[in-house]
């Protein structure tokens, strides 16, 4: 065999070499190792004072000094905690429940058989601004010399409530829709915010009540 055939010869195998290498390399799977999903790294993120961390079922958060326990995560998408020797249910996502000042609800539900179900919890603190109060369902607070109280929370397409106002003369029910503003005796009282739950001790609404 002459020198020009060992050299085409040569030139082939190289080929052939560097095609399977190039074959191989194209099989290879660019991995982000920061990726939480795979270095199992929990962080909080905070946007906008909201934090959110991924928890299966046994694990405790800590929300404003309370600690809450995930007792379950449920294949129909129902979450139950246990906190302040209550348990409660987070039913979907989006649907929050009020843990002291601070509301919490689930974002993302992954139901998992082999390695466990995980739910993303994102909780965040009710502010209240100027004339603004934080009632739960019934409760009566003295505002401006008038008693009022959120008497109830419905379930209606307007996320509706009824708040009664009295004064040592006379009282009134209003029912106001989400955003609007009633007036009873120079008090405005406007709903901003209210959150219908399955048992009526959960129910809670944020009011501004001043004067008209």
């Amino acid at each position: 065999m002459d020198i020009k055939k060992i050299l085409i010869l040569m030139l082939l195998l190289v080929g052939l070499i560097y095609g399977c290498s190039v074959q191989k390399n194209n099989d290879i799977k660019n991995i982000n190792f920061n990726s939480p999903g795979i270095s199992g790294k929990e962080e909080n993120i905070v946007n906008n004072l909201v934090q959110t961390d991924v928890y299966q079922e046994g694990d405790v958060l800590n929300i404003g000094g309370k600690e809450v326990m995930i007792k379950k995560i449920g294949i129909d998408s129902e979450i139950e905690v246990e906190f302040g020797g209550f348990v409660k249910s987070i039913f979907g996502t989006k649907k929050p429940i009020r843990v002291g000042d601070y509301e919490l609800w689930a974002n993302k539900i992954d139901i998992n058989y082999d390695s466990g179900s995980t739910v993303d919890l994102e909780w965040s603190k009710i502010e209240l601004k100027e004339n603004e109060y934080l009632f739960w369902n019934r409760e009566s607070k003295e505002i401006l010399g008038k008693k009022v109280t959120l008497s109830d929370v419905y379930a209606d397409d307007f996320n509706s409530i009824l708040v009664d106002v009295y004064t040592k003369s006379k009282s009134d029910s209003l029912r106001i829709h989400k955003g609007e503003s009633k007036v009873f005796d120079n008090l405005e009282v406007t709903n901003l915010k209210s959150t219908e739950r399955p048992a009526s001790n959960e129910e809670y609404a944020i009011l501004r009540v001043k004067e008209a």
